[in-house]
C-alpha cells in the first residue's frame, strides 16, 4: 500500500472498529441482561440451542450471500450496468426465500427429532421448551436474508458504518424481549428474535434505498452461475462448521447441566473480540482484494493480505494474552450478577481463557479466506474448514474425557490454530511467497510476541496484588500502554503508523482550533 492508502485504510479501520465496538457493547448488554434475569439453566440452555438450530440449517444461505454477493454484483454492474445488477439481486432474493421456505417447512415438522440431535441430553420440560423456541425463532431467516443483501450493497457503496450499525435495532428489540419475558412469560424470549430481525431489515433497507438501491421485478440470471460456483463450497464450509457446533453442544449437554450456556457465554466474549477486530478489517479489505483480483494483480493482493495479517497479529496477540490473565474479573463484571452464581463465573472464565487461545487462528482465517474468495476460489477454504472440523471432533472426544466441558473449549482453539497455519501455506502457493512478503510478516510476529511477553509479565505481577475486579479490569489500560511503548521501541510498523496517524490528527485539530 502507498502511504496515503495506508493512512486512509487506518482512518477507516479506526472508525469502523470504534463503531463495531459500540455495537458489540450493546450486544454485550443483551447478554448481560439475559444472564442477569435468567442465569445459566433450563431456559437459557433451551434458548441457546433454539438459536443454534435454525442457524445451523440456514446460516449457510446468509453466509454464502454475504461472501458471493459483493463480487458478483460488482462484476455485473461493471459489465452491464446497475440495472441488471439490481435484477440479479431480486432474482437472488426470490431464490433464497424459496430455499429457506422449504427448509423451514422441514424444520417445523421435524423439530423434535432435530432438537434431539442438537441436545441429546435434553428431556422433559427443557426438551419441550426447546422445541417451542426453535419453531418460533426459525422465522427470523426471512428477514435476515434480505437484510444481508442490503448490507452487501451498502458495502459496495462504501457505507461500512451503516452496515455495522445494522445490529443496533436488532439488539434493542432482543433486550426489550428479555425484559418483557422476565416480567410476563419466558416464551417472549423466542418471539423477540424474528421481531429483531425484522427491525434490522427495515433499518438497512431504508439506507440501501437512500444509497441508490432499486427494487425490480425483472428476473436476470446473469452471474447466477458464477454465484452458484462460488457459493456451493461456502455452503459446505458453513455446514461443516455447524456440525462441529452441534457436536460441541451434544457433548456438553451430557456432561453438565448449564454446560451449554457456560460455553455459550464464554464463546460470545471470545467471538465478540474477533468480530470487533478481525471482521471489520476483513470487511474493509475484501472490496480491494476483489478489485485487484479482477486485474489479476497478485502482487498488490499479497501486500493487502500481509497488511491485514500483520494488523491481526499486532492487535490480537496482546489481547489474547491479557484475557488469559484477566478472564475471571471480565466474566464477573459482565455476567456475575443476579442468577449467575460465583461457581458459574469461575467455570465460564476458565472456558473463556481456553477459547481465547484460538483467537489468533480464527481471526487470521477471516483475512485469509477473503483473499481466496476474491479470486473465486472457495474450494480451498472448504477443505481447510473440513480439516478444522475433523481436528476439533477428534480433540473434543479425547479432551472432554479428561477436562469435561473445558476440553471442548481447548479443542476449538487448537483446531483453529492448526487450520490457520495450513491456510497460510495455501496462500503461499496461490499468491507466491514473495508477493506475501513472508519475511516481513515473520519479523512483525516475532516483535509482537516479544512485546507481549514483557507486557504479560508486568500485568501478571500487578494483577497478583489486586483484589477488586474493577481494579483488575483497569489493568487492560496499563497493559495497552506498556505494549504500545515496547512496540514503539521495537519499531513495530503498525504501531508506528498508528502514532503517525494520531500525531497528524491532533495537529490538524489544533490548527482548526
Amino acid at each position: 500500500m502507498k502511504k496515503n492508502e495506508k493512512q486512509t485504510f487506518l482512518k477507516t479501520s479506526i472508525i469502523v472498529i470504534i463503531t463495531t465496538f459500540l455495537m458489540k457493547a450493546v450486544g454485550l448488554v443483551r447478554e448481560i441482561a439475559l444472564s442477569y434475569y435468567f442465569g445459566a439453566g433450563v431456559i437459557t440452555d433451551a434458548y441457546n440451542v433454539a438459536l443454534t438450530v435454525p442457524a445451523t440449517l440456514f446460516e449457510y444461505v446468509t453466509f454464502g450471500i454475504s461472501i458471493a454477493y459483493i463480487p458478483i454484483f460488482t462484476n455485473i454492474s461493471h459489465r452491464h450496468g446497475e440495472k441488471k445488477a439490481f435484477n440479479f439481486s431480486s432474482s437472488l432474493i426470490v431464490s433464497a426465500l424459496i430455499i429457506v421456505t422449504l427448509l423451514n417447512c422441514i424444520l417445523q415438522f421435524f423439530t423434535p427429532w432435530v432438537v434431539k440431535i442438537f441436545a441429546s441430553g435434553f428431556s422433559g420440560a427443557i426438551f419441550e421448551r426447546t422445541i417451542l423456541f426453535t419453531r418460533i425463532i426459525s422465522w427470523n431467516i426471512y428477514f435476515l436474508i434480505i437484510a444481508d443483501i442490503f448490507c452487501g450493497y451498502l458495502q459496495v457503496k462504501d457505507k461500512y458504518i451503516i452496515a455495522v450499525l445494522a445490529s443496533l435495532p436488532y439488539n434493542f428489540v432482543i433486550i426489550s424481549s428479555i425484559l418483557i419475558a422476565y416480567e410476563f412469560n419466558a416464551d417472549i424470549l423466542a418471539m423477540g428474535v424474528p421481531l429483531a430481525a425484522f427491525a434490522e431489515l427495515i433499518f438497512v433497507g431504508i439506507f440501501a434505498v437512500k444509497s441508490g438501491y432499486k427494487f425490480t421485478l425483472n428476473a436476470n440470471f446473469e452471474g447466477m452461475s458464477e454465484f452458484i460456483n462460488l457459493v456451493i463450497p461456502v455452503i459446505a464450509i458453513v455446514i461443516s462448521e455447524q456440525i462441529n457446533g452441534v457436536i460441541d453442544k451434544t457433548i456438553a449437554s451430557g456432561i453438565l447441566v448449564g454446560g451449554i450456556s457456560i460455553l455459550a457465554y464464554a464463546d460470545k466474549i471470545n467471538s465478540m473480540l474477533r468480530q470487533l477486530l478481525a471482521r471489520p478489517l476483513a470487511m474493509l479489505l475484501y472490496p480491494k482484494l476483489c478489485m485487484y483480483a479482477a486485474q489479476n494483480d497478485k502482487r498488490n493482493m499479497g501486500k493487502i493480505i500481509t497488511k491485514g495479517l500483520k494488523s491481526i497479529v499486532v492487535l490480537i496477540i496482546p489481547i489474547m494474552c491479557s484475557i488469559q490473565i484477566l478472564a475471571e474479573p471480565v466474566v464477573s463484571i459482565l455476567f456475575g450478577h443476579g442468577a449467575f452464581s460465583e461457581d458459574v463465573v469461575k467455570l465460564t472464565a476458565q472456558a473463556l481463557a481456553l477459547y481465547s487461545i484460538g483467537l489468533i487462528g480464527y481471526s487470521a482465517r477471516e483475512i485469509m479466506s477473503r483473499a481466496l474468495y476474491a479470486i473465486e476460489d472457495s474450494k480451498a477454504p472448504m477443505f481447510n474448514s473440513i480439516l478444522c472440523v475433523i481436528t476439533n471432533i477428534i480433540l473434543n472426544i479425547i479432551l472432554s474425557r479428561f477436562m469435561g466441558i473445558m476440553g471442548l473449549a481447548l479443542a476449538t482453539s487448537i483446531s483453529g490454530i492448526v487450520s490457520a497455519v495450513q491456510f497460510y501455506f495455501i496462500l503461499g502457493t496461490k499468491f507466491g511467497k514473495d508477493n506475501l512478503e513472508m519475511k516481513s510478516f515473520y519479523i512483525t510476529s516475532l516483535k509482537t510476541v516479544l512485546s507481549t511477553i514483557i507486557m504479560a509479565s508486568i500485568l501478571f505481577i500487578i494483577n497478583y496484588f489486586l483484589l477488586n475486579d474493577w481494579a483488575k479490569i483497569s489493568l487492560f489500560i496499563i497493559a495497552g500502554i506498556v505494549y504500545y511503548v515496547i512496540g514503539r521501541i521495537m519499531r513495530i510498523e503498525e504501531i508506528n503508523e498508528l502514532t503517525i496517524f494520531a500525531s497528524s490528527f491532533f495537529r490538524s485539530k489544533k490548527k482548526n482550533v
